[in-house]
């Protein structure tokens, strides 16, 4: 019974009256055998896609798995943008025959949001590594191997059929397992005289690399010094995107029983601690940069919220 409050107090009495007919006890049997059938069902599934086995790797191996997404590109000079993106295997470093290490997106065209020109891609890619400390000692010459890089080349193709290089830049794969967020600055070569970009702007065309892997340190690059005085470029926009990052190694079980840091297990399968910490170094300043950038605009925002009261 429910009794309603106020100055009108009603009364309201419900009764539950259980209707169904009872199942006999063969019934009973068959409704659990069937809900039996669909669990076994449903965990063969899970078998069948899964495996029975965990997939290990030799010793002195470790493997790379990266699950990564183009997010957004922003801020470039035209409309219509793409990017053509591959990995740079350094020495010491393999993938299976046949693994997919370069794609190119979706052309798309930008729109503004927040008074910034953003095209937005969602572009999926994934690729495995193998790295091997053996493969190295050929050249003791030569320092440790870095990880892997990816080289970004950002292009512009309009209605006209003119094309144009937007931006170059380079990242370098995060030596840490987890999620990473990142954001990759891009630049793109001058002319040396305004004929150049008189050029790019009628007729499309502009000055590009030879070599991608100018954008950081060249492929065929062989000294110990390596200078770009003279190279003339322009800061363009920036490329968004997130990379998942897995890492397995016979090196990760030894860690859990003698309790070994993560930069000791790279020192063992030959990476450098030292390039390890720089890398991380780097990536904080990034993420103070940032944080220094918001808090200025939120000040901005601040000071004329203030100005316009007084």
């Amino acid at each position: 019974m429910i009794e309603t409050s106020g100055l009108g107090r009603e009364a309201f009495e419900y009764t539950i009256e259980h209707v169904s007919k009872t199942i006999s006890s063969q019934e009973q049997d068959q409704e659990q055998k069937m809900h039996h059938e669909l669990y076994n069902r449903h965990t063969d599934f899970h078998k069948a896609i899964v495996g029975n086995e965990f997939d290990s790797v030799p010793n002195d191996v470790l493997r790379l798995v990266v699950y990564g997404e183009i997010e957004s590109a922003k801020n470039f000079e035209y409309n219509d943008l793409y990017l053509h993106f591959f990995v740079d295997l350094p020495k010491g470093w393999s993938s299976y025959p046949g693994q997919e290490l370069s794609w190119v997106t979706q052309t798309c065209s930008t729109k503004v949001i927040h008074k910034e020109n953003v095209a937005y891609y969602s572009f999926p890619f994934n690729f495995e590594l193998f790295y091997k400390k053996e493969l190295n000692k050929l050249n003791t010459s030569e320092d440790v191997p870095h990880f892997p890089i990816i080289y970004l080349e950002v292009l512009s193709l309009d209605s006209w059929q003119r094309y144009r290089t937007e931006g170059y830049s380079y990242l370098t794969i995060p030596p840490t397992p987890g999620l990473h967020k990142m954001k990759i600055d891009c630049w793109r070569p001058c002319g040396n005289s305004i004929l150049a970009e008189l050029r790019r702007f009628f007729i499309g065309g502009s000055p590009e690399l030879e070599d991608p892997t100018y954008t950081g340190i060249p492929s065929t690059f062989e000294g110990s010094h390596f200078s770009k005085f003279g190279f003339r470029t322009e800061t363009t926009g920036s490329v968004h995107l997130s990379l998942n990052v897995l890492m397995q190694s016979r090196s990760f079980i030894e860690m859990k029983a003698s309790r070994k840091t993560f930069g000791n297990i790279m020192e063992n399968l030959g990476m450098n601690a030292i390039q390890t910490n720089v890398l991380q170094v780097l990536a904080a300043l990034k993420k103070a940069q940032t944080r220094m950038k918001l808090a200025r605009e939120a000040a901005a925002v601040f000071q004329e919220l203030r100005i316009k009261d007084e």
